[in-house]
């Protein structure tokens, strides 16, 4: 069973290109690299851009829970704490955990 790891932040406009360059190349490979993650991925919301934030959610993906509690545990606090010193009064971050309770690949042949 997939676990799913979701990130919802609303970003400031003033660190936002910051904050993406920071998030793509650093924060979430950084995850990935101690962390048992299947699959992860960064999404802007589409409509998002208000006068003073957008909006982004990052998803991780986890085999089991015990992965998402083993890195909880042992290496968010500290990936956490980098993004607080580097960003913290500049966004606004909520967290969620989820089951995925089906799993659908989709392939089709190229038209």
């Amino acid at each position: 069973m997939k676990i799913v790891y979701e990130i919802n932040i609303q970003v400031s406009k003033d660190k936002e290109v910051d904050w993406v360059t920071w998030i793509s190349d650093v924060h979430i490979p950084a995850i990935c690299e101690v962390a048992k993650v299947s699959d992860a991925f960064l999404v802007k919301f589409d409509g998002s851009d208000g006068d003073t934030k957008s909006g982004y959610r990052v998803v991780f993906f986890f085999d089991n829970k015990e992965d998402l509690a083993d890195y909880v545990e042992k290496s968010a606090p500290a990936l956490r704490e980098e993004h607080l010193a580097l960003f913290g009064k500049d966004v606004v971050i909520e967290r969620q955990v989820g089951v995925v309770m089906k799993w659908l690949e989709i392939t089709r042949e190229a038209d």
